[in-house]
């Protein structure tokens, strides 16, 4: 249900109240937006919002929970808007529209082992991208496996986890030689490069400091929160579970392949760009 009103008041972190038909009635909100929300929360705010239809009790009080906001702004003033939901998404359809070209990749870890390595350090030891224009039309495709700097050997965990063969070790090239072709790369395309979640991107930028390379840059969108933005969700979706919803297929089970996780990533944008574009 969505609803429209004044703040009435904010009381503790998670619940503020609107006067209806002059009581008092609570609103709460899950953690996810009293984090991104809380500071727009003040009495004399006008909001408007989606909310379940039903009581339940929360921290021992009956309250309606409410399940993303659309809009705050001061009273009635249209022209005085702090937060609008209906601008976050045209923006984000500026920005993956004007995307060109895009970079899609993903990257897979050497893990600590069964029995935990002392001063062990997590290491990208398998890389998969794609270069495309905004069309989706491919023109790079790359797969390495990279051997681990700090900690030598990739783990018995990380082996069993990711399927690995001798042949895979013995096609691994040194995280330098890596770092030389990502460079080519971007110097010849200049792309967006988009990964599905922060992991990845943290990972990249501390795979430079652990091989002392430059960082290169790199502008990075992370898609999952486009899409955790964009439809106001509250628990991050997977990979394969939003392309499983755009396409109503059922993948086999997760291979853990960096250039297939890159491949499904790619599937995944276009499949938003076209569902947002319309």
């Amino acid at each position: 249900m969505q609803f429209s009103a004044l703040i009435y008041s904010v009381e503790r972190d998670n619940f503020f109240t609107i006067l209806i038909d002059g009581k008092k009635t609570y609103f709460y909100m899950q953690k996810h937006l009293v984090k991104n929300f809380y500071k727009y929360l003040r009495k004399g705010t006008y909001v408007t919002f989606e909310f379940e239809e039903q009581k339940a009790k929360y921290k021992k009080i009956f309250a309606y929970k409410v399940n993303y906001f659309i809009e705050f702004r001061k009273r009635n003033n249209k022209q005085e808007v702090y937060y609008d939901l209906s601008i976050v998404r045209d923006g984000i359809k500026s920005l993956v529209n004007l995307m060109n070209p895009i970079m899609f990749i993903d990257f897979e870890m050497n893990m600590q082992d069964y029995k935990p390595i002392l001063g062990f350090e997590q290491e990208i030891i398998e890389a998969g991208l794609l270069v495309t224009d905004a069309f989706g039309v491919v023109s790079e495709v790359k797969h390495f496996y990279i051997k681990p700097t700090k900690f030598k050997r990739i783990t018995t965990r990380a082996m069993k986890f990711l399927h690995y063969t001798k042949v895979v070790l013995d096609m691994a090239i040194s995280y330098k030689e890596f770092y030389n072709e990502l460079k080519k790369l971007i110097e010849k395309y200049n792309p967006y490069v988009v990964v599905w979640g922060k992991s990845d991107i943290t990972q990249l930028k501390k795979s430079f400091e652990i091989n002392k390379c430059e960082d290169l840059n790199l502008h990075f969108i992370n898609l999952l929160q486009l899409h955790t933005n964009y439809d106001n969700l509250h628990e991050a979706p997977g990979l394969f579970t939003c392309y499983e919803a755009y396409t109503n297929t059922k993948l086999p089970e997760q291979a853990h392949n960096a250039l297939e996780d890159a491949m499904v990533t790619k599937d995944v944008f276009f499949l938003f760009k076209n569902r947002i574009s319309k």
